[in-house]
């Protein structure tokens, strides 16, 4: 509220507070934008993609034995790895802190970062624990589904990130 009546340059009243607080709870709003103006922003961003994603350090990383990664309805994703104060550092992929991953098969997936050489693409095997973050990321950051060749492996992220307790997952079947 202090930076919407900072943005006004006057206060609020106590009505006002709680429709807007009621606005935001109840997402009681409808946001559109001209179809002209989606269409010449995407155009500008497919043009910037590319460089972005090309000045990334590409990782292949290969899950090694006993180990395997998880996908979701959300197969690449970025993550902020260390997020600075209160309001983190920004989740996009520029971001300095995050870290993009594509699960693509169980055994292999894209690693991409913004700490290291550009210049090199690596194929290396993944640390257990590193399989166990992106693992950890791909449940969290799922919308709707998590998806294994490991019923067991499917089962023990399901438990540990409490997805069957989450909604929409209520109704989450192992199986």
């Amino acid at each position: 509220m202090g930076v919407i009546e900072k943005k006004l340059g006057k206060k609020i009243s106590k009505k006002q507070r709680d429709e807007i607080r009621k606005t935001f709870i109840e997402k009681d709003y409808d946001l559109r934008f001209p179809k002209e103006h989606m269409l010449k922003s995407m155009m500008q961003m497919i043009q910037e993609f590319y460089l972005i994603f090309a000045q990334m350090e590409w990782t292949i990383l290969r899950a090694p034995k006993n180990k395997a990664f998880i996908t979701s309805d959300n197969p690449a994703l970025t993550f902020n790895i260390k997020p600075e104060g209160f309001w983190g550092s920004g989740i996009g992929i520029l971001a300095l802190n995050c870290e993009t991953t594509a699960v693509l098969t169980p055994e292999i997936a894209v690693f991409l970062s913004q700490k290291h050489n550009p210049d090199v693409i690596e194929y290396v095997t993944a640390s257990p624990q590193l399989v166990d973050s992106i693992n950890f990321r791909t449940a969290v950051c799922s919308s709707r589904f998590v998806v294994s060749h490991s019923e067991p492996l499917l089962k023990k992220w399901v438990e540990r990130t409490h997805l069957d307790k989450r909604e929409p997952y209520i109704s989450v079947d192992v199986g």
